[in-house]
């Protein structure tokens, strides 16, 4: 089985996406494959900054949002046939509304924790994983999005982050025990912590 990551930079337009693709099936022929994704290029600088704006009260966040709402669908819309798009913008959609009330909870709090911010800058790889895993399933690929959430358990302590190697392998074992699919599509960068809490192992 081969591992592929491929980083913002390689995700930063459709079209990159696609060249992307091509590189996933050549390894494809050889066997099943694992490509693990990070955010669309920049996504997860501006959902921090959007943070940090909301907790300094300054609304203009919510420009920056509906930016990067319009880039996303925009994506869908472009990498996915009109026919099959519904069930994929509305997922997106459904991603930037948890997204806007997490921001809605800063300003009004005018308070940025750190396990906010984990959150927030979790939901780029969320985002792409699934744009990407709906985009390679129109291609009639067998392929499984892959919640890496459900998998890699952590604890956050401010920003060092702890991996519990033994949970973790324990569930990567048994989810691929009884998942099959040719290639499976994976966030990058995201994990629960001990408290099932959606949290980040690090940027870098």
């Amino acid at each position: 089985m081969h591992i592929l990551k491929f980083g913002g930079s390689s995700l930063a337009s459709p079209e990159r996406i696609e060249l992307v693709s091509k590189t996933i099936q050549k390894h494809l022929q050889e066997g099943p494959v694992i490509t693990v994704v990070s955010a669309f290029g920049g996504v997860t600088n501006d959902l921090l900054l959007m943070a940090e704006l909301a907790a300094r009260e300054d609304i203009s966040y919510k420009e920056l949002l509906e930016k990067n709402e319009k880039r996303h669908l925009e994506a869908v819309r472009e990498l996915i046939p009109v026919t099959a798009q519904s069930g994929i913008l509305s997922k997106v959609k459904n991603e930037f509304n948890r997204l806007e009330t997490l921001y809605e909870g800063v300003f009004l709090l005018n308070e940025l924790s750190d396990k906010t911010r984990h959150v927030i800058s979790s939901f780029g790889e969320i985002l792409s994983s699934l744009i990407i895993a709906e985009y390679f399933k129109s291609l009639k690929i067998n392929s499984l999005f892959t919640d890496s959430r459900e998998l890699i358990v952590c604890k956050n302590q401010n920003e060092k982050v702890q991996v519990n190697y033994e949970k973790t392998n324990s569930q990567i074992a048994e989810y691929f025990k009884n998942n099959k699919a040719d290639l499976y599509i994976v966030p990058g960068f995201v994990a629960k912590n001990d408290l099932g809490v959606p949290s980040t192992l690090g940027r870098g």
